[in-house]
């Protein structure tokens, strides 16, 4: 009856479960419609950066550049700039499929919707949207409804008087948006 006792000696690399496993960050980012997010307000896991006027291809080429593999999940907010600028649905699709495609390789992407805006319609691109995250096998959220009245205006307590960017009762809303398909809210925030 040989029995081998296994010792470990201090120089020995025990398993360390933090690195074996990814980490579970979870990146937010996008245009600056996510500039009223405080991360301190979120778990202590949620990164948020955001880019002034980013565009679907700014913001690719961003995260291109950036280790993802950090991440276990990244949620994206982007396009309503290049809306702004005139892309046409088509280019639009094929921009936001190039990003999904370079985020997915490293890690699992949710997509948050475009919000409303004044003097813009962004439902044809929402549509097309969730269209392409259903064929990706991506999580869309549809934030649409929760930023506009059933008259189809746009909320005073929630967009400044440029019908654009966000007031506090907005991001308050996107992030509740975001933490229904996402937990990025600690426990308590839940309740």
């Amino acid at each position: 009856n040989n029995k081998t006792k296994v010792t470990s000696s201090p120089n020995q690399s025990k398993p360390n479960p933090k690195k074996e496993n990814k980490s579970k960050l979870t990146l937010i980012t996008g245009s600056c419609v996510l500039k009223g997010i405080n991360p301190s307000r979120l778990k202590n896991n949620i990164r948020v950066k955001h880019f002034h006027k980013a565009t679907i291809r700014a913001l690719t080429e961003k995260l291109k550049n950036m280790n993802l593999s950090v991440y276990d999940t990244v949620i994206t907010h982007v396009g309503d700039f290049d809306i702004v600028d005139g892309a046409d649905i088509n280019m639009f699709e094929n921009d936001y499929k190039y990003l999904l495609s370079v985020v997915s390789a490293k890690c699992k992407v949710v997509v948050s919707g475009l919000l409303p805006r004044g003097g813009t319609n962004v439902k044809p691109f929402n549509i097309k949207l969730k269209i392409l995250c259903d064929k990706m096998k991506v999580t869309f959220i549809d934030n649409h409804d929760s930023f506009i009245m059933a008259s189809g205006d746009l909320p005073k307590n929630i967009f400044h008087a440029d019908k654009v960017n966000l007031k506090h009762d907005g991001t308050v809303t996107l992030i509740r948006d975001i933490n229904n398909h996402v937990q990025i809210l600690p426990m308590y925030d839940n309740e």
